[in-house]
């Protein structure tokens, strides 16, 4: 009995002991850090080789940048025929074909390496692709591959999304980690949007509207993430700059940080810079007419971190005038921003549609099937209060 007892236990470490059956080295994996999504030019060497007998132009091109972990970085610049591009520490592999899963099984058969995505840090998409495709059927592969890092960032190109791994970013090995890093400053910034995969496709397939973050090249071959892409019905419809996606996170309280300058009220030709602390937005909607009014009622909290002038002492007058200062300025950037979405891009991304459904679901069940057409004329009336809680040091 003791032996058949000892038998068991044996057999049992012998099953839970012996490693990873499915392990890959390291050696043979090829680290995914970023991939660039962009329609297929029919005029590219690659469309025309692969596809030259065929009548068909395949719809998509996939470029990859992959992480360069060994010291022979010369011979794996050679790996992959044509198609592959040794940049700094990384390698960029680019293909065509009609669906994302269909490139990457062509370039597994150009590779002794296996793809891994669990490191995976952005995803870029083209504006041409964004505007004719629908985004999440565009990242239908990458929603299913359970591999997939969830907190990876997604970002929209202002042009092809491809050029952006060729750029020369500062204090960086990787395009792909400067990108993920520069998205994560959003406490010092409002002017771009910070959402990981989960949050985007949580946002989309819910009500297929909402903000992405965009990027695009800036000074010295250099990247940006600045402003943001408008989605509605999960394609492009437009863009909106650095101040008016500030002025859009306020509404939605996704603003975490940011700066303000305004004119210094007691002294012409001179600026106050705040610092945002703290913003808080309430979205009440009035129900009483037809058609619903809404009510945008912001509160900021901010510190004075720099005045245009010689040091003076800040008294309770003049820190009154500053708040004053600020709370017309953020007015006047809600007021035009929900302008812009409601009469050009005619996409309701700050959530009127929402709100209505969640507190009026009676009154919204009437006006939902002609939502598009109601949206773009309902009334807006914006209020915003500033306090100013930290003035700095005074000499």
């Amino acid at each position: 009995m003791v032996v058949k007892r000892i038998r068991i236990i044996i057999l049992i470490l012998v099953v839970f002991l012996s490693g990873c059956w499915d392990r890959i080295e390291l050696d043979r994996r090829s680290f995914v850090l970023g991939a660039a999504l962009d329609m297929a030019p029919e005029d590219n060497e690659l469309t025309i080789e692969k596809f030259a007998d065929t009548k068909k132009s395949p719809l998509f091109m996939l470029t990859l940048e992959t992480a360069l972990i060994h010291k022979d970085a010369e011979s794996e610049s050679g790996n992959g025929g044509g198609n592959t591009q040794q940049k700094r520490n990384s390698l960029l592999h680019t293909g065509v074909g009609n669906s994302f899963f269909e490139i990457l099984r062509e370039e597994a058969k150009e590779s002794d390496r296996i793809l891994f995505f669990g490191h995976q840090q952005v995803i870029i998409i083209g504006e041409e692709l964004a505007r004719k495709h629908n985004i999440l059927e565009v990242l239908d592969f990458w929603i299913r591959d359970p591999e997939v890092d969830r907190s990876m960032k997604i970002l929209l190109a202002r042009g092809n999304a491809r050029e952006l791994f060729n750029a020369d970013p500062k204090n960086s090995k990787y395009v792909s980690v400067f990108i993920f890093n520069q998205s994560e400053q959003n406490r010092k910034s409002a002017e771009f949007i910070n959402k990981d995969f989960t949050s985007i496709m949580s946002e989309l397939t819910e009500c297929g509207n909402g903000l992405l973050g965009s990027i695009e090249f800036s000074e010295n071959n250099s990247l940006r993430v600045s402003g943001s892409g408008v989605i509605k019905d999960c394609r492009l419809v437009g863009w909106l700059d650095g101040h008016e996606t500030q002025a859009a996170q306020y509404v939605l309280n996704e603003a975490k940080g940011g700066e303000i300058n305004v004119e210094d009220p007691e002294r012409q030709g001179k600026f106050i810079t705040v610092e945002i602390s703290g913003v808080g937005t309430k979205l009440k909607v009035d129900t009483k007419n037809e058609i619903p009014r809404f009510t945008i009622d912001t509160k900021i909290e901010c510190n004075i971190t720099e005045i245009n002038d010689e040091p003076v002492k800040i008294g309770k007058e003049a820190i009154a005038s500053v708040e004053k200062a600020v709370s017309a300025y953020v007015k006047k950037q809600i007021k035009n921003t929900v302008e812009k979405l409601q009469k050009q891009y005619k996409a309701d991304v700050l959530g009127f549609g929402e709100t209505l459904k969640k507190r009026h679901n009676k009154q919204w069940k009437v006006l939902e099937k002609d939502w598009d057409a109601i949206y773009p004329e309902v009334p807006v009336s914006v209020q915003v209060s500033t306090k100013v809680r930290h003035i700095g040091r005074a000499y």
